[in-house]
């Protein structure tokens, strides 16, 4: 059973103010703060997605094509491995789509799972971020890091909503790094629950890597939505 209580925290209203230092006022958005720490899972990564994540080491540590070729597989057996502490924030855009709350989830470490049955409303399908925060993680004053990735591994299967075709497909993954990246100036991952669209973005595990002081951190997030098991590959 999770703990809930409440927390107010500053959320800018305009990305600029942060980056030119404009003294625009700061909307205080009340969240509800939940400790998901006990919701582990062991998600299912392909192989080839892992070693993708492996190769962040060489990169991050800057190892020339020639070291690398001959030392690969000896790099990745010892690269110090460390785990992402993550935070998600839910954040109503549309009022009411949260059942008029946002809340901020404390995940901890790697392996947890968000279903968001328990928090999106039964009545009313509208907009809402979805905000993933790291701990610890520096990706560059540029906001972006060779040594940085995000990979999301579809858990959906691709969905005929409207006119529109949606959804990663079973068992595919890509590489969401620069989307990642963007969507968090915007206050994370912006999504509709309008028809499901919600899991054709988000459905699947999310797998986070970085290199920082020659240690690899890592960390991974299965979101999902139970409400909808038919549209889910896996259950």
């Amino acid at each position: 059973m999770r703990s809930t209580s409440w927390v107010f925290l500053l959320f800018p209203v305009f990305l600029s103010s942060c980056l030119f230092g404009d003294d625009e006022p700061q909307e205080v958005i009340e969240y509800t703060k939940a400790d998901l720490r006990a919701s582990v899972t062991n998600p299912e990564v392909p192989s080839r997605l892992w070693e993708m994540v492996e190769d962040q080491y060489s990169k991050g540590l800057k190892i020339d094509e020639y070291s690398e070729k001959l030392d690969r597989e000896k790099t990745k057996l010892e690269a110090p491995k460390k785990v992402f502490e993550t935070t998600v924030f839910l954040k109503e855009k549309t009022p009411g789509a949260l059942a008029g709350y946002n809340y901020a989830l404390n995940l901890g470490s790697s392996g947890n799972l968000l279903d968001l049955k328990d928090y999106l409303s039964e009545t009313k399908f509208g907009s809402f971020y979805l905000d993933i925060q790291l701990s610890p993680l520096s990706i560059g004053d540029d906001g972006t890091s060779k040594a940085f990735r995000v990979f999301h591994l579809s858990n959906v299967k691709r969905l005929k909503i409207g006119n529109e075709i949606l959804g990663g497909g079973c068992n595919e993954f890509r590489d969401i790094t620069k989307f990642f990246i963007e969507s968090q100036k915007k206050g994370g991952i912006l999504v509709s629950a309008k028809g499901g669209r919600h899991l054709s973005l988000l459905a699947g595990t999310f797998v986070f890597v970085a290199v920082d002081a020659e240690t690899l951190y890592f960390s991974s997030l299965v979101v999902t939505d139970s409400r909808f098991e038919k549209f889910l590959c896996r259950k």
